[in-house]
């Protein structure tokens, strides 16, 4: 839902509905991927928008010298060299054939990996959190790529919240929270 009016209609029936974003997941995901360990938050090296127009319209001539576009240009470059050589492309879980793939490139090779990383990541993150909701009122009610939105119940508040930010973020992939009576009036806490 674009945000706005629409999301406003979407309100708890328990108390509250809270919402965990992950924080510059992609980028994160691929510095795993590459092992490249950010000195800080990744937009703080690279600004959020040069950030996604290098990961998903290739590394620009420009910035093919700041350290996490090298690095992950270096793993592009081998990356495409052995797909190029065996035919494979190795994915979190599974071993894509090239003939699996239409017209494959290096950016679409790259949104392969990352995609699957992303699942893997969080088929299992969501599987540790709807285990500790087991038998609770609070309940998952949406979930993207890099957020969870909850309905939490008023009496499970304290002692919940806690637990699921620790499990969102037991891979490594620090979260933010935000607050709100309907899904439109969601405020960062």
């Amino acid at each position: 839902l674009p945000k706005g009016h629409a999301r406003e209609s979407f309100e708890p029936n328990n108390y509250v509905l809270v919402e965990f974003d992950y924080s510059a997941y992609h980028p994160r995901i691929i510095s795993s991927i590459i092992d490249y360990k950010f000195t800080g938050e990744p937009y703080d090296e690279v600004p959020k928008e040069v950030m996604f127009q290098n990961i998903y319209g290739g590394i620009r001539e420009e910035y093919k010298e700041i350290p996490f576009f090298k690095k992950l240009n270096e793993y592009l470059d081998e990356m495409w060299f052995n797909f190029n050589s065996d035919g494979k492309l190795k994915l979190a879980t599974i071993t894509l054939d090239k003939s699996q793939i239409d017209q494959p490139t290096k950016n679409k090779l790259l949104s392969y990996i990352i995609q699957s990383y992303e699942t893997y990541y969080n088929v299992i993150t969501l599987e540790r959190v709807l285990k500790l909701l087991n038998n609770r009122k609070t309940k998952i009610v949406l979930y993207t790529y890099d957020s969870v939105l909850l309905d939490v119940d008023k009496s499970e508040i304290k002692e919940l919240l806690p637990k699921i930010k620790q499990e969102l973020e037991a891979g490594g992939f620090p979260t933010h929270m935000s607050v709100g009576e309907n899904y439109g009036a969601l405020i960062k806490k």
